[in-house]
């Protein structure tokens, strides 16, 4: 499963996690360098920032998360789900310059594990979205698909999926930042769904 959810958080979030990432004036820096996805002889790494212990993305924007998640599911499986009561795992952001190379990769092989990825960088949208780059990309049935990082979208998706990201082109000069919650279902609420709607 993969869901792409546009314009996910209202405007003032979104301005927000983006005065957190772009700050007018930056008192402190928030990235450190070294992330991969699997330390592959051809990957450059890119920055890295660890955000599971502010509350601000951990408690609220995870809250708000949860129940857009609900509506979204509720509509797809006509279902009525009241809770989803996924662990929180892990939490970070990737900052990506052009150069940096990831590979193809799965988040956590196990079937109840789901990734939520959050795009952020304000360069990309529908109109420019093939001159700007930075797509998500990932493999269904052999085929290799992306998604454009438009900013405000979210995919969420099984992290059992192998796919990888990739910087914006060298003519945007532009970090492409995504925020990653990643969560067990060991619940099994989701993929109850699954089973349910067959």
């Amino acid at each position: 499963m993969l869901l792409i959810i546009d314009d996910f958080f209202n405007n003032e979030i979104r301005k927000n996690i983006q005065e957190y990432f772009f700050p007018t004036k930056r008192t402190n820096n928030i990235w450190e360098w070294g992330h991969s996805s699997n330390n592959k002889s051809y990957e450059y790494a890119w920055l890295y920032t660890e955000l599971v212990d502010k509350d601000y993305f951990n408690i609220y924007l995870n809250k708000i998360i949860r129940d857009k998640l609900i509506l979204c599911l509720n509509t797809i499986f006509k279902s009525s789900i009241k809770v989803l009561d996924m662990k929180l795992d892990r939490l970070y952001g990737n900052g990506m310059y052009h150069g940096s190379e990831s590979c193809f990769h799965t988040d956590c092989d196990d079937e109840n594990a789901y990734t939520f990825l959050y795009f952020l960088s304000d360069c990309c949208n529908e109109e420019n979205a093939d001159e700007v780059g930075g797509y998500f990309y990932y493999k269904d049935n052999n085929e290799i698909k992306c998604v454009e990082p438009i900013c405000n979208r979210a995919i969420f998706f099984n992290g059992n999926i192998i796919h990888k990201g990739e910087p914006f082109n060298k003519s945007v000069n532009k970090l492409r930042v995504s925020i990653v919650w990643k969560f067990n279902d060991d619940k099994n609420h989701i993929k109850s769904l699954y089973e349910t709607n067959k």
